[in-house]
């Protein structure tokens, strides 16, 4: 009986966006179909925008034994977060909606779409049968030393991220090529012990439903390259970008002699990247135009077109590009037996014989590549046609998911679920105890609600100090009272004091607080029952130290109707480079040891702000403890007209000083000026000032206010606020290629 495999996919390759493992993972969906296997393709786009894209779309969905899905039902309930983390929450939730246990799932690192459902996986809160895989062509960061530029944008140092924790969580990982895996080992990245090197499955595999018990050996010449037919034309194969060379190609044909020019005619075909400043076709044409040579762009055809183009006689395909990266034109090139040049430092010596390779092969300068093309031009294409085999990677993949999916569960793992040492034990589960710190100042109607969420929790050894900050309200202290009562019954405490602000309240509650580990919570949200459960596992499980989870958004005194969904706050996680820039790590409503509260010196009271949580996270992320982010929505955060951060937020310069504290302990004297700096400059570039205008916390309390009167009006209504917080500068769009 076959395996039940997800394999999942940002977007579907074509035109408009390139590979970057995507038809790597359709092609293995294919083969892994056609040997018996139970396959789904999630895509994580609509399905309206994939049929718009191309009619690659079309041709999916007749691959037999693949049943594709596509994640547009999503959008009705609103993800308030950045593109890719959207996108990845969307998957992470549809995986989790499903009746169906998969064995394993298969997503590409590229763009981080598995990020949100490893991490639950790792976690233990979902998915605890489920291995998942990730696939590493040509991760983003990977793409900006290959382009020898640096990110531009949030979104880009987000997915860097996200990219990079989803291998490192992984239980395995397929890198494309061994360039490529010690270019990952160099900069430090964590890959799973089982890592493997594979390249990409060809697509002309994948159609033929190669079995995969039965290598395949592919690579004979095609017919029409059988004759000596002579080089009438050079193709420049990938993306119009500095990562696929280019500049190296352009170069190499202005070295080109004169004498050539009526000979042989140049094309470009790929999708158009970025080299330097300058859209990649602009920059063709900037670096040919007064060259005399004839050149045509196609940069709308997809993989089946490109191919389609490749095998008419008399064309030979170019591959410049840098080492590391394997794409699927030139593997498809190779089991078609398709006349092809390729750097040597593409990744593909390793998967070739010595003899082939030194043919097919020039050194990665542009000199080198213009005497190999004369060369060519003397001898014709068809001292290339030499069968290079494309190896049978089908088999290594079925090799790969078997072991993983039957792997035992290591007997540290399995400690690992039972949690530490220190507190009461229940079920074969340690069950340390948990001290809620809850500070109030002056809401006793919705103190009353955050209470008795507190009551309801499943986690029982824990207790409550509640911290009124002192409250004049005559309302108030009839409330308190009645509480003292309660309390007492549950050996729970209420501390009274002088107005301190709310982290003064805070940091007294954790010094009277007996807990092994702290909660804070304020008094106008409401606990989901199993907050303190959840996150207790987490933080035993993961060795933790602090634990913060996502958020759902609600508006008004009544409590929120479960039965309608809500917006979600959605933060990122231990990103530090992220988090000098925005609050990334969660709320102030979590989990943390009681131990590293104290050595960080609890919150920092200085400031009379809203970012003393975001202070604390990031100066904890950078002292080197761990925090884990729960992407479970544990609390609803109440937005009232009373919120800190309303009453706060116009004193923009004042809430940053606390935040980039930790970062200027951090980089050290000399450097100091500099942060302060690029923070000024990143908020007057992206927008921040229009959002403090028209603030998202505006626009999500009048959708709520929508929402709560009818729930059918919630699809309409979350669909038109998405478009008005983008516009509002709290969701960047996504960065264009320039063009001219």
């Amino acid at each position: 009986m076959g395996l039940k495999i997800c394999i999942a996919i940002p977007s579907v390759p074509g035109a408009s966006a390139p590979d970057d493992g995507q038809q790597a993972c359709i092609n293995l969906a294919n083969t892994l179909a056609a040997s018996g296997h139970d396959l789904v393709l999630c895509i994580s786009a609509s399905d309206k925008a994939l049929k718009a894209d191309n009619d690659l779309y079309a041709r999916m969905t007749a691959s037999p034994g693949v049943r594709i899905v596509t994640l547009d039902w999503l959008t009705e309930a609103q993800v308030i977060a950045g593109w890719f983390r959207r996108r990845s929450y969307k998957f992470y939730r549809w995986l989790k909606s499903q009746t169906t246990s998969y064995d394993c799932v298969i997503t590409p690192a590229w763009q981080g779409i598995g990020y949100y459902a490893i991490l639950a996986r790792q976690q233990g809160i979902a998915f605890e049968k489920t291995r998942f895989v990730t696939y590493l062509t040509a991760p983003t960061q990977w793409r900006y030393y290959a382009r020898q530029s640096m990110p531009a944008s949030v979104d880009a140092l987000e997915v860097m991220f996200m990219e990079r924790d989803t291998a490192r969580r992984a239980d395995a990982a397929v890198v494309g090529t061994n360039e490529l895996r010690d270019w990952l080992e160099s900069t430090k990245w964590v890959l799973p012990a089982n890592t493997s090197v594979l390249p990409p499955l060809p697509t002309i595999l994948a159609k033929s439903g190669a079995s995969l018990e039965t290598p395949k050996v592919t690579g004979a010449p095609s017919p029409a390259c059988a004759t000596a037919e002579p080089l009438t034309e050079l193709v420049f194969a990938g993306l119009m970008d500095s990562i696929d060379g280019v500049e190296l190609f352009c170069q190499a044909i202005k070295r080109l002699p004169v004498s050539l020019r009526e000979k042989l005619k140049i094309t470009f075909m790929g999708a158009i990247g970025e080299v330097g400043q300058l859209a990649g076709d602009w920059f063709v044409h900037k670096a040919l135009r007064r060259s005399g040579w004839r050149y045509s762009i196609l940069a709308e055809a997809d993989l089946e077109r490109q191919l389609a183009y490749m095998r008419a006689a008399g064309r030979m395909a170019v591959f410049a590009g840098r080492p590391g990266r394997l794409s699927q034109l030139l593997v498809n090139c190779l089991a078609e037996g398709i006349p092809i040049l390729i750097c040597e430092d593409c990744g593909l010596r390793d998967f070739q014989t010595a003899e082939v390779f030194e043919k097919i092969s020039f050194p990665s300068n542009a000199q080198a590549l213009s005497k190999t093309i004369q060369a060519v031009m003397q001898q014709g294409i068809t001292a290339l046609q030499t069968p290079a085999p494309v190896p049978n990677t089908a088999q290594h993949w079925e090799r790969l998911i078997t072991s993983i999916v039957h792997r035992e569960t290591p007997a540290s793992e399995n400690a690992e679920k039972k949690g530490g040492t220190g507190g009461k034990q229940t079920a074969n589960r340690v069950t340390p105890m948990i001290s809620v710190c809850l500070v109030h100042y002056n809401r006793p109607e919705t103190l009353r609600q955050a209470v008795d969420s507190l009551k309801a929790q499943t986690y029982r050894n824990f207790e409550v100090i509640l911290v009124d900050d002192g409250s004049p309200s005559s309302e108030v202290q009839a409330l308190l009272k009645t509480l003292d009562t309660e309390f007492a019954a549950c050996q729970w405490r209420i501390i009274r004091q002088e107005n301190q602000y709310m982290w003064r309240a805070r940091n007294n509650a954790a010094k009277q607080a007996r807990g092994e580990y702290l909660a804070f919570m304020d008094d106008d949200n409401i606990a989901v029952p199993h907050w303190l459960d959840c996150a207790m596992q987490v933080a035993q499980r993961t060795h933790a130290d602090i634990a913060t989870s996502t958020m759902t958004l609600f508006e008004g005194h009544p409590p929120p109707d479960p039965d309608i969904e809500f917006p979600m706050w959605v933060p990122l996680g231990p990103a530090a480079a992220v988090g000098a820039l925005m609050n990334v790590f969660g709320d102030v409503h979590c989990l943390v040891k009681r131990s590293v509260f104290e050595k960080l010196g609890g919150f920092e009271e200085r400031f009379s702000g809203y970012q003393e949580d975001w202070e604390f996270f990031a100066r904890a992320v950078l002292a080197g403890y761990k925090l884990e982010l729960i992407p479970d929505a544990l609390l609803y955060y109440r937005i009232s007209k009373t919120s800190v951060s309303r009453s706060t937020g116009q004193n923009w310069n004042a809430n940053r000083g606390c935040s980039i504290q930790p970062y200027l302990h951090a980089i050290g004297p000399q450097l100091r000026d500099l942060i302060p700096f690029m923070l000024e400059n990143h908020r007057l570039h992206s927008g921040v000032a229009a959002k403090r205008a028209v603030g998202p916390g505006k626009i999500i309390r009048q959708l709520n206010r929508w929402i709560r009167g009818r729930a059918a009006d919630a699809p309409v209504v979350v669909q038109t606020t998405a478009d008005a917080v983008r516009a509002a500068g709290a969701i960047p769009p996504r960065r264009r290629c320039p063009r001219r």
